[in-house]
This record gives C-alpha cells, sequence and structure tokens, in this order.
C-alpha cells in the first residue's frame, strides 16, 4: 500500500465524532436556531448533560443556587456557553492523548487546542466577529496530527533535515510524507461530515493566503500566538509565523496579537480550574 493511502486508511480507524456534538456543530452554523432546538438534541446524550451540569455549577459561573436541568442550565448558561461546553466535551478524548510525533506529551496538544479555541475568540472579539465558528475551527485545527503523528516520527530526520535548508515543516511534512497535517486534518473533517466552514479552517490554518477567508486567518493568527507563547509548540511550534495577509485581512497589527495574547492566559486560567489537561482525568 502506497504511504498516502496508508495514510488514508489510518482514518478509519478512529472512532466516528459524536453523532449529537456533529448536530450541534452543524446547528450552530444556523443564527435563527432556537434554543429548545439545542436542548432536544443534547438532552439525550447523558454524558453531554452531565458535563453541562457540572460547568455549569462550577465556580467558572459563579451562580448562587444549584442547577439541575438542562433547561435551567441553558438559561444561565446562554447557547453560545453551551455550544462551547459539547464540543469541548466531544474533542477532548481525540485530542488528550500523546502525540509522539510532534514531541507532544499527554495533553499538550489539548492544552494547546483549547488555548487556541479562546485565543481565535479573543481575536473575533476585537473585529467584532461571530466567534462560534472560530471556536469549533481552533479546537479541531490541529486533528490531523493525531493520525500524521506516526508517520511524522519515522521520517522525523528526513523532515529535520529539509527544515535547515529552508522549508517551513509544513512543506517539510508534504515533501518527506506526500501530505502535511492540515491537509489530512481536512480529508478528516470531511469523513466525519463537519461543516465547509470548520473543513476549510483546518485544512487552510498554515496558508491563509491560499483562501482569503476571515475565519481562517482569526484562526491563523490564535494558532501563531498560542505556539509563540510556548503552549504545544512541540517539535514544529516555532516554525510558524503570522502571515501578512491574515493580518491584513483582518486590520490587525502584531502589537494586536501580543495584547490579545496576555488576556488569554486570563482566560486560559479560568478554564484550566475545570479541565485537567495533563492526564486522562481532563474533566469534561
Amino acid at each position: 500500500m502506497k504511504k498516502i493511502e496508508k495514510i488514508l486508511d489510518n482514518i478509519k480507524r478512529l472512532p466516528p465524532f459524536p453523532l449529537v456534538a456533529l448536530k450541534i456543530m452543524h446547528i450552530a452554523m444556523d443564527e435563527e436556531v432556537s434554543v429548545q432546538e439545542i436542548v432536544e438534541i443534547i438532552q439525550y446524550d447523558p454524558s453531554i448533560t452531565a458535563n453541562v451540569l457540572r460547568w455549569c455549577n462550577s465556580p467558572y459561573f459563579g451562580l448562587r443556587r444549584k442547577i439541575t436541568s438542562m433547561k435551567e442550565a441553558l438559561v444561565y448558561l446562554g447557547s453560545k456557553h453551551l455550544l462551547e461546553i459539547v464540543m469541548l466535551s466531544s474533542c477532548a478524548p481525540y485530542l488528550e492523548k500523546s502525540v509522539a510525533g510532534y514531541e507532544l506529551a499527554q495533553g499538550e496538544l489539548w492544552r494547546h487546542s483549547v488555548a487556541c479555541a479562546i485565543m481565535s475568540q479573543i481575536l473575533a472579539k476585537k473585529i467584532k466577529e461571530d466567534d462560534a465558528v472560530v471556536f469549533t475551527g481552533g479546537l479541531l485545527h490541529d486533528i490531523g496530527k493525531i493520525v500524521l503523528s506516526e508517520f511524522v516520527k519515522d521520517t522525523f530526520d528526513k523532515i529535520i533535515q529539509l527544515v535547515k535548508k529552508g522549508y517551513d515543516f509544513l512543506s517539510a511534512e508534504k515533501e518527506i510524507i506526500g501530505m502535511d497535517h492540515a491537509e489530512l486534518g481536512g480529508r478528516i473533517g470531511e469523513k466525519w461530515g463537519f461543516p465547509e466552514e470548520i473543513t476549510k479552517i483546518i485544512t487552510y490554518h498554515h496558508q491563509p493566503e491560499e483562501i482569503n477567508d476571515v475565519h481562517v486567518s482569526l484562526v491563523h493568527l490564535a494558532d501563531v500566538g498560542v505556539l509563540m507563547l510556548g503552549i504545544g509548540a512541540g517539535a514544529d511550534g516555532l516554525a510558524y509565523q503570522g502571515k501578512k495577509e491574515a493580518y491584513e485581512l483582518l486590520g490587525l497589527r502584531e502589537t494586536d496579537l501580543m495584547a490579545c495574547m496576555a488576556e488569554l492566559w486570563v482566560n486560559l486560567e479560568k478554564v484550566e480550574n475545570i479541565v485537567n489537561f495533563k492526564g486522562k482525568n481532563h474533566g469534561i
């Protein structure tokens, strides 16, 4: 079997993406969706329901009385926070594992992904853009690494040799393996039936200049900002820089990104009180 065919075949080994999360992801693209529609989808999933109630009763939200039903939770959380909890709950099992090919220990890719999702929201608010899509896109942008990791691990020395010759890590991946993690992530998104907006973010998050899309550029700069902070940098993290095309499209400067990086620490610390990034008990 050829290498690319073998890589794509490995997608089949992944457990299917949770159906409830997939439905929520699609209806979240509809600005007219009602709160009741969201509740009707979620309430029959005991795992997600338990996580929503636990988050709702956590110090993060600081409510004065205990919330015991999904309808109550929705009143206090609002649909935006509810969607975020559903996505965090569904993505953790895929992203919390170690990713050896990229030198990411258990929990590091998960922490990076959550930080990127939050950073994408902060940047979106700065330019008054809807932040629901970029939260999910930021959370899933590196999903391709969980499959490509073993191939990167086997060919790491060859990839690094190209990087030393001036290739960026993404180009070196493609040259040696035949496919980079962003392209593979997009393929995974298509296979799992992700909305086109999310698949687009995953596929182009390192190459926003190829698509000229606001959401893609937001996640691209968020990813760069999080990597600059050393959160989940791994083997390739320091090889990426913010593209000028993304800054220009969003009307932002590097100083704006720096300011958002400071805001990220405050928000990430709040989430870390609920989510344990280090072990299997991730708290979601």
